[in-house]
C-alpha cells in the first residue's frame, strides 16, 4: 500500500480514504461472564440499536473530503447515494479511492448503474 501510495503521489493522483462507522446517543455496555481465562461470547447486531447514528466518510491529505450522517443502517442505496452526490462532485480528477469492503460496497459492486 506504501509503494502504491508513492507511486501514484508521484503521478500527481490524488489517494481517498473512504470509511464507514457508527456510534450511539446511549451506549450501553453489554456484561458477560466466563469461567476464568476463557472468552466470553454473545451476538449484537450493532446496526440495528435505536438511537444510533451512522457515518461515511472520506479523506484526501488527511482532510476531511466529504462527510455524511445517517440515521439509518448504511445500507448499499445510503452508499451509493452518498457516493453519486456528495462524493464524485468534489473528488479530485483521476483520484484513486481506497475502502474497505464491507456489505454496503459488496452489494453495489455487483450491481450495474
Amino acid at each position: 500500500m506504501k509503494r502504491l501510495w508513492r507511486e501514484e503521489v508521484i503521478r500527481g493522483r490524488s489517494i481517498v480514504y473512504i470509511d464507514e462507522s457508527g456510534f450511539e446517543r446511549e451506549a450501553k455496555r453489554e456484561r458477560g461472564y466466563s469461567q476464568k481465562g476463557a472468552r466470553c461470547y454473545d451476538v449484537q447486531d450493532w446496526s440495528k440499536i435505536p438511537g444510533r447514528t451512522n457515518v461515511i466518510g472520506a479523506l484526501i491529505n488527511n482532510t476531511i473530503l466529504s462527510c455524511g450522517l445517517w440515521e439509518t443502517t448504511i445500507t448499499t442505496d445510503v452508499f451509493y447515494a452518498w457516493l453519486t452526490q456528495y462524493l464524485i462532485p468534489r473528488l479530485p480528477e483521476n483520484s484513486i479511492l481506497v475502502l474497505d469492503n464491507t456489505l454496503s460496497i459488496k452489494d453495489m459492486t455487483s450491481k450495474k448503474p
